[in-house]
């Protein structure tokens, strides 16, 4: 979840920053870090150690939504 916090927060102050308006930038954000956590998961795959996880994913795209509410409170 701390990890994607700081990306999710950064995220959205940079959509607001290039003018678009607080839903736009909450929802591109959120789902650009459940895309980016997605695709890590199954990058998971490829690596013969690690093993991909449902509930990694959930968290990540949760932190992510905390750093959107941070930056919308923020806002």
């Amino acid at each position: 979840i701390l990890g994607y916090v700081p990306l999710g927060f950064m995220l959205c102050l940079a959509h607001f920053r290039s003018g678009r308006g607080a839903l736009w930038s909450a929802l591109s954000t959120l789902v650009l870090a459940s895309v980016l956590s997605y695709g890590l998961e199954l990058l998971q795959f490829a690596v013969p150690s690690r093993i991909p996880s449902l509930s990694d994913w959930v968290l990540n795209s949760l932190g992510a939504a905390w750093g959107v509410l941070a930056a919308l409170t923020l806002h």
